[in-house]
């Protein structure tokens, strides 16, 4: 019977070591998904909102609009909201009409890594006190309290394909400034584990 013999593909000769329990030796070196893309690929980037005043206390103002237009997907790494006073917030899935899209103020997200030549691929659009969205699904609520902010992590587990969008909208309990952030990248197949 012959021997399996595991080297490194780097031609240097190394081979792996076995413990006295048969297993083998590893160590890893593990970078989060995020800084991996924004060194190597440049194409990690930060939307965000200014400070806008809300004085629509009774319904919910739609505020962010982010859609992949990239054949790429776009991870969602981080979602950032604060206000001045207690505010409920909704995350919505592909929404397809109001103000917030007919009206909204294009920005251009920011590449996280300074050197990148890396432009997003998309559509970014900040809303203002008043501003709707419609045809969406409700993907996830949350509540700042007041003053406060909240940090919604998803690590990259949502994702947006070519043409899928979200949408952010809040509703203040009183007159309030608030702001909000999203951290997203653009991923691969492999870096998903697909």
């Amino acid at each position: 019977m012959s021997e399996a013999v595991i080297k490194d593909g780097t031609g240097k000769g190394f081979q792996a070591s076995v413990n006295p329990n048969n297993r083998l030796r590893t160590h890893a070196e593990v970078l989060e998904l995020l800084p991996a893309v924004s060194l190597r690929d440049g194409k990690a980037f930060f939307y965000h909102t200014d400070f806008v005043a809300l004085t629509t206390t009774g319904s919910f103002s739609s505020l962010v609009y982010l859609k992949n237009t990239s054949t790429t997907p776009l991870a969602i790494m981080k979602v950032r909201t604060c206000g001045t006073a207690y505010c409920q917030w909704r995350l919505l899935k592909n929404p397809t009409g109001g103000t917030l899209i007919s009206a909204g103020t294009a920005t251009t997200p920011v590449a996280l890594n300074f050197s990148s030549p890396e432009d997003f691929e998309g559509t970014a659009l900040v809303g203002v006190d008043g501003h709707t969205t419609s045809g969406h699904t409700v993907l996830g609520t949350w509540i700042n309290g007041g003053p406060g902010h909240s940090v919604e992590e998803f690590s990259g587990a949502l994702i947006l394909g070519q043409g899928d969008s979200i949408a952010m909208e809040v509703k203040p309990s009183a007159a309030a400034t608030v702001c909000s952030s999203i951290q997203v990248a653009y991923v691969n197949a492999t870096e998903l584990g697909a």
